[in-house]
């Protein structure tokens, strides 16, 4: 049970930095729109791109490892040994 949970758990993670990046690029889409200050809604939509595409990164690599290594984590049924013999 406890693989299990970690593998999603492992899967979840990514959405803070996703969470993140979609935060970002929306202010700075915002304070680009609106005037203001440009180079300051530039600057965080930048960061909303790195933000993003680390997310991806960490999306693609945890389901890489969970297809590589999520079966071998399942319990096996216990052999029964044969006692009579």
């Amino acid at each position: 049970m406890t693989g299990r949970f970690l593998s999603v758990r492992a899967l979840l993670v990514p959405g803070v930095p996703a969470a993140f990046a979609v935060v970002l690029l929306s202010l700075g889409v915002a304070l680009s729109f609106f005037g203001g200050r440009p180079y300051v809604g530039g600057g965080l939509i930048t960061g909303g791109l790195i933000a993003g595409a680390a997310a991806v990164g960490a999306a693609v690599g945890d389901v890489a490892w969970c297809l590589l290594t999520g079966d071998g984590e399942l319990p096996r049924p216990q052999e029964e040994w044969d006692t009579t013999a």
